[in-house]
């Protein structure tokens, strides 16, 4: 892969910079000059605005320095000051305690206080534009940050990491220098053996590419050699998960999510071969058509655009790359079996969900089993925490069926939850976060049944499965589906065109066996073929 491949992050991203433009209010008579939240500013159908969507300033400032024919955006002086412009807007929304906004007013969010702080510091390098106002609210963002660790999911404090280390490059105040490394510190110590952060439980590749994406960008700062380090840990596991087709990721990851944002990965190639590998591999996906920027909705346009832009910026050239072997993670679950033709990922302590693909894309994608009970409630067997064993080339998946959130807002808990944290300030706000996430992502409700799946590799291009589910239940409808991503989560659920190659069902409706028996076995074998 030569070094003119690059472009295609230019070609990707330059076509979204109308859509992305046309989410700004760029009228500077306007009390919202510079906020990118369009159903604020535009619609008034909501009476705040989102905090995270003001990163869209890192992406109009890139567009001002990066000279290339094919961006009409350089040195255009209404970028630089409507980049400038959504930097103010965001001191205007900024909490009296220093923080930001994502969902609800008074949220004190953690994630859009580090990820906007980084953007803003980071446009404002690029510009070398140092607004007396823009300084301090980082100088504020960066104190509350300072006070505070996210190690849930550590995608989150890595971006921390990251802002804090730009707010000390701009000010030369050593607590922030010093709260970076106490944030990389914390942050390495989550990774596992394997390479990956946790994540809810587990490892995800898109948001493992996002924690790839803040620490290659601290290393990129400081020359840390213990960053660099942990960065070539979790991109050698990264690379494992691209696709045959350009695809990468999905429901066997712990948050679903099918992409991977490209600069961390980039910046991380020039210092070893599987993430030359993979670098490689995502400039080919996108030329062929893998997820890209215009594939997300307006939300992340603003939040994911930039490291597009700033992947072009830190390309390299392909000297030597090596593509990662047939793998098994025992900690996270996660089973990579490679042939000359085919490619299979399967997570075991997922439920046994996987993907087959083919040289020619993708064969079967298989998220279990998924049934509506007499009840009304939803179940899957597709969960994080199922147990395993493995004899050979024989595993064995074994765990409860799960119910499935599946709660909606309401006026009454909307009134609920908005008033609390409007009155009851940082503790109702934290307490608010981790009830919403064990709502909405950890919680682990189970059934009277539970299932087994049985998997066999037989040779390079067969499988065999086995699926049986018994227990105590009726069902008004069960069947092993396809896709199915069930959890909540911001990043997730985006369309790739794979999903029109399997069937939605993968069976017949199993629910008047099941109910009459107590007891269905479904068995299968999977032949991989292709060129």
């Amino acid at each position: 892969m030569n070094l003119q491949d690059k472009t295609v992050y230019l070609e990707t991203s330059l076509p979204c910079v109308n859509r992305l433009l046309g989410l700004m209010d760029r009228n500077p008579s306007s009390l919202t000059y510079g906020c990118f939240d369009r159903n604020y500013w535009h619609y008034k159908i909501i009476d705040f605005s989102n905090g995270r969507l003001q990163e869209a300033a890192l992406t109009l400032a890139l567009l001002f320095v990066l000279n290339h024919p094919l961006n009409p955006y350089y040195y255009q002086e209404k970028i630089k000051e409507w980049s400038l412009a959504a930097m103010h807007f965001l001191k205007t929304i900024q909490n009296t305690d220093g923080s930001f906004n994502e969902y609800y007013p008074h949220e004190h969010a953690f994630v859009t206080t580090a990820f906007s702080t980084f953007a803003v510091s980071e446009s404002l390098l690029l510009l070398k534009e140092f607004p007396t106002d823009v300084l301090e609210m980082l100088k504020k963002s960066g104190r509350w940050l300072l006070g505070r660790e996210e190690l849930d999911v550590v995608n989150q404090n890595l971006g921390a990491c990251a802002a804090l280390q730009n707010v000390y490059v701009l000010t030369g105040e050593k607590q922030f220098e010093r709260g970076a490394y106490t944030k990389l510190k914390n942050s390495l110590q989550e990774q596992s053996p394997e390479g990956w952060f946790y994540e809810y439980g587990g490892p995800d590749i898109g948001y493992l590419s996002v924690a790839v994406y803040y620490l290659a960008n601290y290393f990129k700062k400081t020359q840390d050699k213990t960053a660099l380090l942990h960065l070539k840990k979790a991109v050698r596991f990264l690379s494992h998960f691209i696709h045959p087709d350009g695809s990468a990721g999905g429901e066997y990851g712990s948050r679903n999510t099918m992409y991977m944002m490209p600069d961390g990965i980039e910046i991380c190639a020039q210092h070893d071969d599987y993430a030359s590998f993979l670098a490689s591999s995502l400039r080919t996906s996108l030329k062929r058509g893998g997820i890209a920027p215009f594939d997300l909705d307006d939300r992340y346009l603003c939040t994911m655009l930039y490291p597009y832009l700033q992947a072009y910026s830190d390309c390299s050239p392909i000297k030597r790359e090596r593509e990662p072997e047939s793998s098994f993670f025992s900690e996270s679950g996660l089973l990579i079996e490679k042939t000359l033709n085919s490619l299979f990922i399967v997570n075991l302590k997922k439920g046994g969900v996987f993907k087959l693909f083919s040289r020619d894309g993708l064969v079967l994608s298989d998220s279990g089993f998924l049934g509506r009970l007499s009840n009304g409630s939803m179940v899957s067997s597709q969960w994080l925490g199922t147990t395993f064993t493995k004899t050979g080339s024989h595993y064995s998946v074994t765990g409860p069926l799960v119910v499935v959130p599946e709660q909606q807002m309401t006026p009454f808990r909307t009134m609920v939850l908005r008033g609390s944290l409007s009155l009851g300030g940082k503790y109702v706000s934290d307490f608010a976060k981790h009830y919403l996430r064990r709502k909405l992502i950890t919680r682990k409700d189970t059934v009277s049944g539970s299932f087994q799946r049985k998997i066999t590799l037989k040779d390079e291009n067969a499988i065999h499965i086995t699926d049986i589910l018994e227990g105590n239940l009726i069902f008004d409808s069960l069947h092993l589906v396809d896709h199915a991503s069930l959890i909540y989560i911001p990043s997730s659920r985006y369309f790739c065109v794979n999903e029109l190659h399997t069937p939605q069902y993968l069976t017949k409706d199993l629910s008047t066996e099941f109910n009459k028996k107590k007891k269905v076995v479904h068995e299968r074998d999977i032949i991989c073929e292709g060129s």
